[in-house]
């Protein structure tokens, strides 16, 4: 057994001590049940005896059964975790759940997320967000690529059809502050300063939201050295002849409107339009939430579930492929009124 030290209930003193050889020292509540647990590397557990292999990582204060804050030898990393142990090769579960750990390494702070795993099982981490020493956030990604100035940095893998980011009012009123601002301390009086930049790897800039003290303006690339076989448009009567606006209502808030159908407007001009006709995904949704008790410890897992969602169409009315066509009916329509000495 370990050396323990304990409140007692003896007449003769408070504190009841027994001694042994294994170097192990336990602090008692009520003479029987174990506290705090010292191992002989120094590793603390609160309310649990430490994980066996921490001192081949360093030193630990484990609390509880999953809480854990531990520090690498030589102090090169600095961990908070949830239900995570190592032997500072490996990494593993203590419990059937999930795992999460925050890591402060090299002037840099780290957030790592693992899926639900078994207990004893190795743990596979993913590094979800860093904030590096320059004071450069990344989110799904540990470095900012070809943006190498960019502040912050969000990725998606292409995995999936999932979104970098999502920016949302709550308040759900147009009335309630901006969700996000960007701001170019050199977007005044005249001058353009670019607030978002579009890359897309080896071809570089492909769009850009710029700024003035006054204005916004949205570009895309258009360039001539860009483009080959530039030929004048000879078909825009037949394009816009088959273009059908319309009127409608918007079922969220009733609200009547003229524009596009995406489906309509694909079959003649595909890239205005972002998506399929009647498209549907299956998205994971929570059934019933997960069960804590009062140290917040998940006793029963939330249950999952998923569903089919659908998958709603976009266009982009903007388009310069549509501005040209209806430029250059325009112009078709002006040559034969002056042909016919009408303008």
């Amino acid at each position: 057994m370990a050396s323990t030290i304990s409140a007692g209930t003896t007449t003769t003193t408070s504190l009841v001590y027994t001694a042994d050889t294994s170097g192990v020292l336990q602090l008692q509540t009520n003479g029987t049940i174990t506290a705090v647990t010292i191992d002989t590397s120094q590793n603390v557990g609160v309310g649990v005896t430490p994980y066996a292999s921490w001192s081949s990582f360093g030193k630990a204060v484990q609390l509880g059964s999953t809480g854990v804050f531990a520090v690498a030898s030589g102090g090169s990393n600095t961990n908070l975790a949830d239900n995570w142990q190592t032997n500072g090769s490996a990494d593993y579960y203590i419990t059937t759940n999930y795992a999460t750990r925050y890591k402060q390494t090299s002037g840099q702070h780290q957030w790592f997320v693992a899926p639900s795993g078994s207990a004893n099982t190795s743990i596979t981490f993913t590094q979800a967000m860093t904030l590096n020493n320059s004071g450069n956030l990344f989110l799904g990604t540990t470095s900012n690529g070809i943006a190498s100035s960019c502040r912050a940095t969000f990725y998606n893998d292409g995995s999936s059809s999932m979104t970098c980011a999502t920016f949302t009012n709550q308040s759900g009123t147009s009335s309630g502050q901006p969700v996000a601002y960007y701001y170019h301390a050199a977007a005044s009086g005249g001058t353009s300063a670019t607030q978002i930049a579009f890359l897309n790897g080896s071809a570089g800039t492909v769009g850009t939201i710029t700024s003035t003290g006054s204005a916004t303006a949205y570009n895309t690339s258009s360039d001539r050295r860009l483009k080959s076989n530039i030929t004048d448009l000879t078909n825009s009567g037949t394009i816009i002849d088959s273009l059908k606006p319309r009127a409608f209502t918007w079922i969220s808030d009733n609200s009547a409107d003229a524009g596009f159908i995406a489906d309509e407007l694909q079959t003649v001009l595909p890239k205005a339009v972002t998506g399929q006709p009647n498209a549907t995904k299956e998205e994971e949704y929570e059934v019933t939430p997960a069960v804590k008790d009062s140290m917040g410890n998940i006793t029963t897992p939330a249950v999952m579930g998923t569903r089919t969602v659908p998958v709603y169409q976009m266009i982009d009315a903007s388009q310069p492929e549509l501005i040209a066509y209806l430029v250059a009916e325009v112009q078709s329509l002006r040559a034969r009124l002056k042909a016919a000495n009408i303008a």
